[in-house]
């Protein structure tokens, strides 16, 4: 446990320092394109994924007892905003990947920042409507889960268990699904960039545009290896889930006493 709270430090320093430099980056530049704007806000989203992520630190190194979490109030935050950052986050992977393709195969189509803002708007409501409505009828309840040192979602003391597999299968639905087109985003642009290059003239202008095409190519297929292990972990939890939440609660060490 100190071992993975020594590591995931590094790592929360590491991307804080990185995520904080592209924001200041980018912050300027956000109103000159629609790349520059959605950078701008991955960068932000990520910045706040790892300052949340600090919360877990102190129960690895307390034999991952609540810890912080002892807080009825901090886990239930916790557990609502780090579930809603790495949501978020991955749909503006989406939303590069889907604009930086389209700006591939339509490079005279202009994406409409309100567009945009609509689509994220409409997916962070979404998702708070979806949490709002499950947790105030009381579908979901939030825990301390030993094993994973931090909070979660499990299914509500007395709720039928459709509410939570209709849940589940939301999210395993969202996951599957955005996965799957940024991979087909991934796949496109990887063969038109590799196309283009073995065509075109390397005049300064596209050579430009190549490159940028490379970095996102590049940039998407590191988010999907990296998101490879949480998604075997999330669907591994949701499958047993669904077999039988409470025989998983109980093996995982969930403290069930402090629901939010």
């Amino acid at each position: 446990d100190a071992l993975i709270g020594v590591l995931l430090i590094v790592v929360l320093v590491v991307g804080l320092a990185g995520n904080i430099g592209a924001a200041i980056y980018f912050w300027p530049r956000r109103l000159s394109t629609l790349p520059d704007l959605l950078y701008t806000i991955i960068c932000v989203t990520d910045t706040l994924t790892s300052t949340v992520a600090i919360l877990v630190i102190p129960a690895l190194f307390n034999k991952r007892l609540p810890t912080l979490f002892r807080s009825f109030s901090l886990c239930g935050v916790f557990a609502i905003l780090f579930n809603h950052l790495q949501r978020f986050s991955m749909f503006m992977v989406i939303m590069i990947s889907i604009t930086r393709t389209m700006a591939i195969f339509t490079p005279f189509r202009i994406i409409k920042r309100e567009g945009v803002f609509l689509a994220c708007s409409s997916f962070l409501a979404f998702w708070a409507v979806i949490d709002g409505v499950f947790l105030g009828t009381g579908s979901l309840q939030v825990v301390y889960h030993r094993l994973m040192a931090s909070c979660g979602v499990v299914p509500g003391r007395g709720a039928e268990m459709w509410t939570w597999n209709f849940y589940v299968a939301l999210f395993m639905l969202w996951s599957v699904l955005g996965t799957v087109v940024i991979f087909i985003s991934f796949i496109l642009c990887l063969l038109t960039v590799a196309d283009k290059r073995r065509r075109e003239t390397r005049c300064a202008n596209k050579q430009k545009f190549m490159d940028v095409s490379v970095t996102i190519t590049l940039f998407t297929a590191v988010f999907l290896i990296c998101s490879l292990p949480l998604f075997a972990i999330q669907t591994r939890a949701n499958i047993i889930y669904f077999i039988g939440s409470r025989d998983y609660e109980a093996e995982n060490g969930a403290y069930v006493g402090t629901v939010c």
